[in-house]
């Protein structure tokens, strides 16, 4: 996941989420994400 776009993780978590994956995957997006400081921007997006 090193190499994705910070937008298509984004994305990719969002789906994950909508879609009830394995929880699994979305930890390990959701590990990703905050690494990359992006969690919160998305965090800020579902509050308003």
């Amino acid at each position: 996941m090193e190499h994705a776009l910070d937008d298509t993780l984004i994305y990719a978590y969002k789906i994950a989420l909508r879609l009830n994956v394995d929880q699994h995957f979305i930890v390990l997006l959701k590990k990703e994400l905050i690494s990359r400081n992006l969690l919160d921007q998305i965090e800020e997006a579902n509050s308003y």
